[in-house]
């Protein structure tokens, strides 16, 4: 639970040693296994599990999990291989590309991931968004163009570059009429079973080999397949801190955490957490943290907004430093979050199990933890030294404009452009 994997694989393995064929053991150490990338070892123990201890909730759940995982590798004679195969001859005039679909959720990653690359590639590339929603908000709206879909009008997208945004989306009977050039999908979500079904919709033999962008590194890792990553773009001049600094009150130290609404963004230790926090004389801001408030209501120095409350950046700006950690059923596969608030100079303390995480050099550009008590240490540290907080801080911006700058993220963009 607290991402320290490579102690956990020692400590279950022990346990088995000890024990014998032990099937609760055998079951988290195949979870450990498939974190740490290994599918096929992790596939034979919770098999071995569910043989010892059949009709189990927790190891059925799991065994069905780890082989979706490994299923994804049926794919591959259909997944595009960069060291391999060739891209297609590009078409005369500007690319045609389709983004498919923007599902609506104003807190949504990934539809501001979509709308953030849609507007890099504008000026070199028709761009076309899709919604098979006609009510989208106005915050997608107002920023670009999109159609909605209407199958019985034959309005969807039929040519050029499919754009498919996430691994939860889905491909309709329409896809069989279309005549794609290639076809792109982005795998952001810890979700194989959903994955494998929407691989199974697009990896068809009729069809252009698919192309997998990866939300991190390690999404890579654990899927085997071929495909590259590439972070959420942010906008960095807006993200960026304010100018000139407000001054701040160097008796008051803010700590905040912003997310959606959702309980799998919070440890089940969250709320003792920002207690400890705010115990120590700590002011704590949190947005998005409704699921909280029961436990945080009455809690002395602790300030919970609903999601959204803030435009982001403002939020941001009204703290001193980031902290983030999510359920550890919910590994964050990349955390834009925390990219935006290292783009606006915070430093940010995160836990160590996210796809962020290969960005955050600890002590560097910032600070990564795997237990809560090392988390409060570490804010400890900031708060009382505001020459480090400075310093993590310019760097932890430096990371950002490296990778998502307009001239960081360029390499990312040649890539939907060929």
């Amino acid at each position: 639970m607290d991402g320290e994997y490579l102690e956990a694989r020692k400590l279950y393995a022990e346990v088995i040693e000890n024990t014998g064929p032990n099937p609760d053991a055998l079951n988290m150490l195949a979870l450990v296994e498939w974190h740490l990338g290994n599918v096929d070892t992790a596939l034979h123990l919770v098999t071995k599990a569910a043989t010892l201890a059949p009709g189990i909730p927790a190891i059925l759940a799991n065994g069905r999990f780890i082989a979706h995982a490994s299923a994804l590798r049926k794919f591959r004679p259909r997944i595009f291989d960069p060291a391999t195969d060739v891209y297609p001859v590009a078409r005369s005039g500007r690319p045609l590309i389709h983004f498919w679909e923007i599902a609506g959720n104003p807190s949504g990653g990934t539809e501001h991931r979509a709308l953030e690359l849609a507007h890099r590639l504008r000026d070199r590339a028709d761009v076309v968004l899709w919604t098979r929603n006609p009510k989208l908000p106005s915050a997608f709206t107002s920023r670009s163009e999109i159609r909605v879909f209407d199958e019985g009008r034959r309005l969807y997208p039929q040519e050029g570059t499919l754009f498919v945004c996430g691994s939860y989306i889905r491909i309709g009977r329409w896809f069989d009429s279309t005549s794609f050039r290639r076809i792109v999908v982005l795998y952001n979500v810890v979700d194989p079973i959903g994955f494998s079904t929407l691989l199974a919709q697009v990896c068809l033999a009729e069809k252009p080999k698919v192309e997998l962008v990866f939300a991190s590194e390690w999404m890579k890792q654990v899927t085997g397949l071929p495909g590259h990553f590439e972070p959420s773009p942010i906008d960095t001049e807006r993200f960026a801190p304010a100018v000139p600094d407000p001054p701040r009150d160097p008796s008051r130290f803010v700590v905040g955490r912003l997310s959606r609404d959702d309980p799998v963004k919070f440890h089940p230790a969250a709320a003792g957490f920002f207690k400890a926090l705010a115990s120590r004389g700590v002011a704590v801001k949190l947005m998005g943290a409704t699921p909280l408030l029961p436990a945080l209501r009455d809690t002395d120095g602790i300030e919970v907004l609903p999601q959204n409350a803030l435009p982001a950046l403002d939020f941001l700006r009204s703290l001193d430093c980031l902290t983030y950690r999510t359920h550890p059923s919910w590994t964050e596969a990349w955390g834009r979050v925390v990219t935006e608030a290292m783009a606006a100079s915070l430093p940010v303390v995160a836990h160590a199990d996210g796809g962020y995480a290969q960005l955050i050099q600890s002590g560097v550009n910032g600070f990564l933890f795997n237990r809560d008590e090392q988390a409060l240490e570490l804010i400890e540290r900031l708060r009382h030294s505001p020459d480090l907080c400075r310093s993590i801080g310019v760097r932890a911006r430096q990371s950002i404009l490296e990778l998502c700058g307009r001239t960081g993220f360029e390499r990312f963009s040649r890539f939907y452009l060929q």
